[in-house]
């Protein structure tokens, strides 16, 4: 796992509070991601930080 990865998903399980619920969050479609799931999504750099920003605005309240 590379570094980005490993930070994206310390920050996933700090967002949602435990590993279960990011885990499950990264298999269901995203409104906010064109309904792809996130985990499809972390095959480049761009498209992690693509997903971090999603949990970003998710952590503020901004979307669910």
């Amino acid at each position: 796992m590379t570094e980005d990865l490993k930070e994206l998903y310390e920050y996933g399980y700090e967002v949602f509070g435990n590993k279960t619920k990011f885990h499950l969050w990264l298999e269901r479609s995203c409104h906010a991601l064109n309904n792809k799931t996130p985990i499809s999504l972390l095959n480049t750099k761009e498209d992690v930080k693509i997903v971090r920003r999603i949990l970003s605005r998710i952590e503020h309240g901004i979307i669910s």
